[in-house]
């Protein structure tokens, strides 16, 4: 049985840390736009478009600071964005190792390619 699926082996970040997972949700704003002749239905439009999303590495000496550039990038498309750096998760399992878990938000636009 054949597929398109995609295995993430080959992601990859633009930091200097090794990044042993990321992730990455496009995001777009649904504005109501309701009008009288509408039958009853809400109706939205699209409005400002965002991203979000995580990064995990084992070594927060490689991560810039709180606001920087970052391409994300995997087999089938490359993300140019802005981000923030919103909160820090720091993992530290008894029977593992440990890990520091980033959670973004973009600022300004997000280019995909």
């Amino acid at each position: 049985m054949s597929t398109n699926s995609q295995c993430g082996y080959d992601g990859s970040i633009s930091f200097g840390a090794e990044v042993v997972e990321w992730t990455l949700d496009q995001l777009v704003d649904a504005i109501e736009a309701t009008s009288m002749d509408s039958a009853g239905y809400k109706e939205f439009i699209p409005c400002l478009e965002s991203a979000e999303g995580t990064f995990t590495t084992l070594d927060p000496s490689g991560v810039p600071g709180m606001v920087t550039s970052a391409t994300f990038a995997n087999d089938i498309h490359t993300y140019d964005l802005d981000l923030i750096i919103t909160n820090v998760t720091i993992g530290t399992p008894v029977d593992g190792r440990v890990s520091y878990r980033y959670s973004w938000i973009s600022t300004g636009e997000v280019t995909v390619s």
